[in-house]
């Protein structure tokens, strides 16, 4: 399966995904979202447990 890269759009980031967290240096909160992860960004690469906090989420499971 090919990946395909979406445009972002402003409204998606949010103050708790992993990139906002990641740049306001969160980590433990980082580790807590990552933990048991079955999805990925995107845009970061940073993985997280439950889609909502990925910018633009895949499943671990879809990449090749």
């Amino acid at each position: 399966m090919a990946l395909r890269l979406v445009d972002i759009g402003p409204e998606t980031h949010r103050k708790q995904n992993l990139c906002a967290l990641a740049g306001r240096k969160q980590m433990l909160t980082l580790g807590r979202l990552a933990k048991d992860g079955k999805y990925c960004c995107l845009l970061c690469g940073r993985v997280a447990a439950d889609a909502k906090y990925a910018c633009a989420p895949i499943e671990l499971s879809q990449i090749e």
